[in-house]
Protein backbone atom coordinates (compact mmCIF):
# COMPACT_ATOMS: atom_id res chain seq x y z
CA UNK A 1 0.00 0.00 0.00
CA UNK A 2 1.42 3.57 -0.90
CA UNK A 3 1.62 5.90 2.00
CA UNK A 4 -0.06 9.17 2.03
CA UNK A 5 2.28 10.95 5.22
CA UNK A 6 5.39 11.61 2.88
CA UNK A 7 5.02 15.47 1.41
CA UNK A 8 6.05 14.02 -2.23
CA UNK A 9 3.96 12.31 -4.41
CA UNK A 10 3.12 8.62 -3.21
CA UNK A 11 4.94 5.40 -5.84
CA UNK A 12 2.85 3.58 -7.70
CA UNK A 13 4.82 0.51 -7.98
CA UNK A 14 4.46 -2.37 -6.19
CA UNK A 15 0.84 -2.21 -4.86
CA UNK A 16 -1.39 -4.97 -3.88
CA UNK A 17 -3.19 -5.15 -7.50
CA UNK A 18 0.08 -6.68 -8.71
CA UNK A 19 -0.96 -10.00 -7.00
CA UNK A 20 -4.60 -10.32 -8.57
CA UNK A 21 -4.11 -12.59 -11.33
CA UNK A 22 -6.72 -15.04 -13.57
CA UNK A 23 -9.43 -14.21 -15.81
CA UNK A 24 -7.92 -14.23 -18.88
CA UNK A 25 -9.44 -15.87 -21.65
CA UNK A 26 -7.87 -19.45 -22.93
CA UNK A 27 -9.39 -22.91 -24.65
CA UNK A 28 -10.90 -23.82 -21.15
CA UNK A 29 -12.67 -20.57 -20.35
CA UNK A 30 -12.45 -18.19 -17.45
CA UNK A 31 -13.10 -18.31 -13.97
CA UNK A 32 -16.10 -15.68 -13.14
CA UNK A 33 -15.06 -15.51 -9.44
CA UNK A 34 -11.62 -14.09 -10.33
CA UNK A 35 -13.35 -12.16 -13.06
CA UNK A 36 -15.57 -10.49 -10.59
CA UNK A 37 -13.04 -10.56 -7.49
CA UNK A 38 -10.58 -8.37 -10.04
CA UNK A 39 -12.95 -5.82 -10.96
CA UNK A 40 -13.98 -5.35 -7.24
CA UNK A 41 -10.35 -5.40 -6.05
CA UNK A 42 -9.51 -2.44 -8.47
CA UNK A 43 -12.81 -0.72 -7.38
CA UNK A 44 -11.77 -1.34 -3.76
CA UNK A 45 -8.38 0.01 -4.22
CA UNK A 46 -9.71 3.29 -5.70
CA UNK A 47 -11.62 3.76 -2.88
CA UNK A 48 -8.78 2.73 -0.86
CA UNK A 49 -6.37 5.52 -2.10
CA UNK A 50 -9.35 8.45 -2.16
CA UNK A 51 -9.51 7.24 1.68
CA UNK A 52 -5.79 7.09 2.28
CA UNK A 53 -5.73 11.28 1.03
CA UNK A 54 -8.18 11.68 3.27
CA UNK A 55 -6.51 10.22 6.22
CA UNK A 56 -3.36 11.81 5.31
CA UNK A 57 -5.03 15.33 5.61
CA UNK A 58 -6.95 14.19 8.78
CA UNK A 59 -3.99 12.65 10.15
CA UNK A 60 -1.70 16.59 9.43
CA UNK A 61 -4.70 18.28 10.85
CA UNK A 62 -4.10 16.10 14.17
CA UNK A 63 -0.83 16.37 14.15
CA UNK A 64 -0.98 20.16 14.25
CA UNK A 65 -3.65 20.63 16.41
CA UNK A 66 -1.65 18.45 18.79
CA UNK A 67 1.42 20.55 18.78
CA UNK A 68 -0.66 23.74 18.82
CA UNK A 69 -2.26 22.75 22.13
CA UNK A 70 0.49 22.18 23.84
CA UNK A 71 2.77 24.85 22.91
CA UNK A 72 2.94 27.48 26.36
CA UNK A 73 3.32 30.49 23.25
CA UNK A 74 0.08 29.97 22.45
CA UNK A 75 -0.90 30.75 26.16
CA UNK A 76 1.15 34.00 26.28
CA UNK A 77 1.04 37.49 25.43
CA UNK A 78 -2.44 37.11 23.18
CA UNK A 79 -3.63 40.61 23.21
CA UNK A 80 -7.39 39.05 23.73
CA UNK A 81 -7.11 37.28 27.02
CA UNK A 82 -4.96 40.20 28.25
CA UNK A 83 -7.76 42.37 27.63
CA UNK A 84 -10.27 40.07 28.53
CA UNK A 85 -8.76 39.16 32.02
CA UNK A 86 -8.13 42.50 33.17
CA UNK A 87 -11.94 43.29 32.29
CA UNK A 88 -12.89 40.80 34.28
CA UNK A 89 -10.57 41.30 36.91
CA UNK A 90 -12.18 45.14 37.21
CA UNK A 91 -15.53 43.94 37.42
CA UNK A 92 -14.45 41.82 40.33
CA UNK A 93 -12.73 44.24 42.11
CA UNK A 94 -15.98 46.59 41.72
CA UNK A 95 -17.85 43.83 43.49
CA UNK A 96 -14.71 44.05 46.16
CA UNK A 97 -15.58 48.05 46.88
CA UNK A 98 -19.25 47.03 47.00
CA UNK A 99 -18.83 43.92 49.32
CA UNK A 100 -16.26 45.59 51.43
CA UNK A 101 -18.96 48.07 52.20
CA UNK A 102 -21.53 46.03 52.76
CA UNK A 103 -19.39 44.34 55.77
CA UNK A 104 -18.45 47.89 56.84
CA UNK A 105 -22.45 48.77 57.19
CA UNK A 106 -23.32 45.72 58.72
CA UNK A 107 -19.88 46.01 61.23
CA UNK A 108 -21.33 49.77 62.14
CA UNK A 109 -25.18 48.59 62.47
CA UNK A 110 -24.05 45.52 64.44
CA UNK A 111 -25.71 42.94 61.88
CA UNK A 112 -24.03 39.67 62.39
CA UNK A 113 -26.62 37.65 60.39
CA UNK A 114 -24.45 37.71 57.65
CA UNK A 115 -21.17 36.88 59.46
CA UNK A 116 -19.86 39.95 58.23
CA UNK A 117 -16.13 40.18 60.24
CA UNK A 118 -15.88 36.23 59.17
CA UNK A 119 -16.24 37.25 55.53
CA UNK A 120 -13.48 40.09 55.98
CA UNK A 121 -10.28 38.23 56.10
CA UNK A 122 -11.58 35.72 53.17
CA UNK A 123 -12.03 38.71 50.96
CA UNK A 124 -9.14 40.03 51.73
CA UNK A 125 -7.43 37.29 50.86
CA UNK A 126 -9.04 36.19 47.69
CA UNK A 127 -9.23 40.35 46.64
CA UNK A 128 -5.04 39.57 46.39
CA UNK A 129 -5.05 36.46 44.66
CA UNK A 130 -7.61 37.83 42.01
CA UNK A 131 -4.53 40.26 40.44
CA UNK A 132 -2.64 36.84 40.34
CA UNK A 133 -4.87 34.71 39.22
CA UNK A 134 -4.18 34.98 35.41
CA UNK A 135 -0.47 33.69 36.55
CA UNK A 136 -1.97 31.28 38.23
CA UNK A 137 -3.96 29.69 35.65
CA UNK A 138 -1.04 29.58 33.06
CA UNK A 139 1.28 27.79 35.70
CA UNK A 140 -1.03 24.84 35.78
CA UNK A 141 -1.68 25.04 31.95
CA UNK A 142 2.38 25.48 31.41
CA UNK A 143 3.00 22.44 33.60
CA UNK A 144 0.52 19.94 32.37
CA UNK A 145 2.18 21.05 28.98
CA UNK A 146 5.31 20.23 29.68
CA UNK A 147 4.42 17.04 30.70
CA UNK A 148 2.45 16.32 27.24
CA UNK A 149 5.64 17.71 25.48
CA UNK A 150 8.26 15.16 27.42
CA UNK A 151 5.38 12.53 26.33
CA UNK A 152 5.21 14.30 22.95
CA UNK A 153 9.33 13.84 22.46
CA UNK A 154 9.12 9.81 23.05
CA UNK A 155 7.35 9.53 20.28
CA UNK A 156 9.86 7.93 17.64
CA UNK A 157 8.23 8.95 14.07
CA UNK A 158 9.68 10.66 10.75
CA UNK A 159 9.74 14.76 10.94
CA UNK A 160 7.02 16.20 8.67
CA UNK A 161 8.41 19.61 6.86
CA UNK A 162 4.88 20.27 6.09
CA UNK A 163 4.29 20.49 9.76
CA UNK A 164 7.51 22.30 10.71
CA UNK A 165 7.10 24.75 8.17
CA UNK A 166 3.37 25.61 8.85
CA UNK A 167 4.47 26.12 13.15
CA UNK A 168 7.32 27.92 12.60
CA UNK A 169 9.56 24.46 13.53
CA UNK A 170 7.95 23.77 16.43
CA UNK A 171 5.42 20.97 15.50
CA UNK A 172 7.52 18.99 13.45
CA UNK A 173 6.65 15.22 14.30
CA UNK A 174 4.15 13.28 12.25
CA UNK A 175 2.20 11.66 15.00
CA UNK A 176 -0.83 11.23 12.81
CA UNK A 177 1.68 9.02 10.66
CA UNK A 178 2.99 6.93 13.91
CA UNK A 179 -0.33 6.54 14.60
CA UNK A 180 -1.38 4.78 11.74
CA UNK A 181 1.50 3.10 10.16
CA UNK A 182 1.55 1.49 13.81
CA UNK A 183 -1.80 0.18 13.08
CA UNK A 184 -1.55 -0.62 9.87
CA UNK A 185 -3.44 -3.80 8.39
CA UNK A 186 0.17 -5.68 8.04
CA UNK A 187 0.87 -5.28 11.87
CA UNK A 188 -2.76 -6.33 12.97
CA UNK A 189 -2.66 -9.57 10.31
CA UNK A 190 1.16 -10.34 10.86
CA UNK A 191 0.86 -10.40 6.54
CA UNK A 192 2.30 -8.17 3.94
CA UNK A 193 -0.06 -8.49 0.89
CA UNK A 194 2.10 -7.56 -1.49
CA UNK A 195 3.63 -10.88 -0.66
CA UNK A 196 0.57 -12.95 -2.02
CA UNK A 197 0.85 -14.54 -5.05
CA UNK A 198 -0.19 -17.44 -6.80
CA UNK A 199 1.10 -20.84 -5.13
CA UNK A 200 1.58 -18.43 -1.86
CA UNK A 201 0.17 -20.29 1.44
CA UNK A 202 -2.31 -18.66 3.74
CA UNK A 203 0.37 -18.33 6.47
CA UNK A 204 3.47 -19.18 7.71
CA UNK A 205 3.14 -22.63 9.32
CA UNK A 206 0.12 -23.40 6.43
CA UNK A 207 0.38 -26.06 4.04
CA UNK A 208 -2.87 -25.07 1.68
CA UNK A 209 -1.68 -23.10 -1.22
CA UNK A 210 -3.75 -20.18 -2.91
CA UNK A 211 -4.94 -20.69 -6.07
CA UNK A 212 -5.98 -17.49 -8.18
CA UNK A 213 -9.23 -17.17 -6.55
CA UNK A 214 -7.86 -17.07 -3.12
CA UNK A 215 -5.46 -15.23 -4.07
CA UNK A 216 -8.05 -12.14 -5.34
CA UNK A 217 -10.38 -13.00 -2.38
CA UNK A 218 -7.43 -12.25 -0.19
CA UNK A 219 -6.43 -8.78 -2.09
CA UNK A 220 -10.01 -7.90 -1.76
CA UNK A 221 -10.35 -8.50 1.68
CA UNK A 222 -7.17 -6.99 2.98
CA UNK A 223 -8.22 -3.63 0.85
CA UNK A 224 -11.37 -3.63 2.24
CA UNK A 225 -10.14 -4.27 5.79
CA UNK A 226 -7.39 -1.59 5.27
CA UNK A 227 -10.12 1.12 4.09
CA UNK A 228 -12.14 0.56 7.11
CA UNK A 229 -9.01 0.49 9.21
CA UNK A 230 -8.50 4.12 7.54
CA UNK A 231 -11.73 5.56 8.07
CA UNK A 232 -11.82 4.60 11.06
CA UNK A 233 -7.87 5.88 11.46
CA UNK A 234 -9.63 9.44 9.77
CA UNK A 235 -12.06 10.09 12.26
CA UNK A 236 -9.77 9.21 15.20
CA UNK A 237 -7.54 11.91 13.80
CA UNK A 238 -10.30 14.25 13.03
CA UNK A 239 -12.05 13.84 16.60
CA UNK A 240 -8.61 14.26 18.49
CA UNK A 241 -7.63 17.31 16.60
CA UNK A 242 -11.34 18.66 17.23
CA UNK A 243 -10.80 17.98 20.98
CA UNK A 244 -6.93 19.56 21.18
CA UNK A 245 -8.95 22.68 19.35
CA UNK A 246 -11.69 23.01 21.88
CA UNK A 247 -9.00 22.23 24.67
CA UNK A 248 -7.63 25.51 23.87
CA UNK A 249 -10.53 27.39 23.32
CA UNK A 250 -11.83 26.58 26.06
CA UNK A 251 -8.09 27.17 28.40
CA UNK A 252 -8.49 30.58 26.66
CA UNK A 253 -11.97 31.36 27.87
CA UNK A 254 -10.48 29.68 31.31
CA UNK A 255 -7.97 32.57 32.13
CA UNK A 256 -10.29 35.49 30.83
CA UNK A 257 -13.00 34.19 33.49
CA UNK A 258 -9.95 32.99 35.95
CA UNK A 259 -10.94 36.22 38.17
CA UNK A 260 -14.47 34.56 39.04
CA UNK A 261 -12.79 31.64 39.28
CA UNK A 262 -11.21 32.74 42.86
CA UNK A 263 -13.61 35.10 44.04
CA UNK A 264 -16.86 32.58 43.74
CA UNK A 265 -14.99 30.85 46.41
CA UNK A 266 -16.06 33.17 48.96
CA UNK A 267 -19.54 33.24 49.23
CA UNK A 268 -21.34 29.98 50.07
CA UNK A 269 -24.13 30.49 47.16
CA UNK A 270 -21.20 30.98 44.51
CA UNK A 271 -18.83 28.20 45.75
CA UNK A 272 -20.38 25.61 43.50
CA UNK A 273 -19.13 27.87 40.41
CA UNK A 274 -15.74 28.52 41.37
CA UNK A 275 -15.76 24.85 41.98
CA UNK A 276 -17.00 24.42 38.05
CA UNK A 277 -14.52 26.37 36.92
CA UNK A 278 -11.35 24.36 38.55
CA UNK A 279 -12.71 21.78 37.67
CA UNK A 280 -13.20 22.45 34.19
CA UNK A 281 -9.26 23.85 34.43
CA UNK A 282 -8.26 20.39 36.06
CA UNK A 283 -10.02 18.25 33.48
CA UNK A 284 -8.56 20.47 30.13
CA UNK A 285 -5.31 21.25 31.25
CA UNK A 286 -4.81 17.11 31.99
CA UNK A 287 -6.62 16.17 28.68
CA UNK A 288 -3.31 16.53 26.79
CA UNK A 289 -0.43 15.00 28.50
CA UNK A 290 -3.44 11.99 29.32
CA UNK A 291 -4.27 11.78 26.07
CA UNK A 292 -0.86 11.81 24.39
CA UNK A 293 0.25 8.88 27.30
CA UNK A 294 -2.08 6.04 25.98
CA UNK A 295 -0.82 7.47 21.92
CA UNK A 296 2.68 6.76 23.43
CA UNK A 297 1.46 3.15 24.87
CA UNK A 298 -0.72 2.35 21.65
CA UNK A 299 2.45 2.64 19.30
CA UNK A 300 4.98 1.34 21.96
CA UNK A 301 2.63 -1.66 22.14
CA UNK A 302 1.99 -2.29 18.19
CA UNK A 303 5.46 -1.99 17.43
CA UNK A 304 6.76 -4.35 19.50
CA UNK A 305 4.90 -6.79 17.20
CA UNK A 306 1.59 -7.62 15.96
CA UNK A 307 -1.59 -7.82 17.64
CA UNK A 308 -2.90 -11.25 15.47
CA UNK A 309 -0.99 -13.81 14.15
CA UNK A 310 -2.81 -15.71 11.39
Amino acid sequence: FTSQWSDTAPSQTDTVLDNLSGCNWNIFGFSVWDCVLKFLAYVAYAIFYIVGFLVGVAGNAFSYTLGLTIDNINYTGIPAIQTGWAFTRDIVNIFFIFALLFIAIATILGIESYGAKKLLARFIIIALLVNFSLLATQAIIFVTNALAYELYQTITTSKSDLLSKASGGFIYKDVGGAIYRATSQQKLFQINPADLGKGTTIAPNSQVALDSTHVNMAVFVTIVVGTFIMIFAAFIFLAGAFFFAARMAVLWLLMILAPFGFVFLVLPATKSYAQKWWTTLQSQALFAPAFLFFIVITIKITESGPLLAI
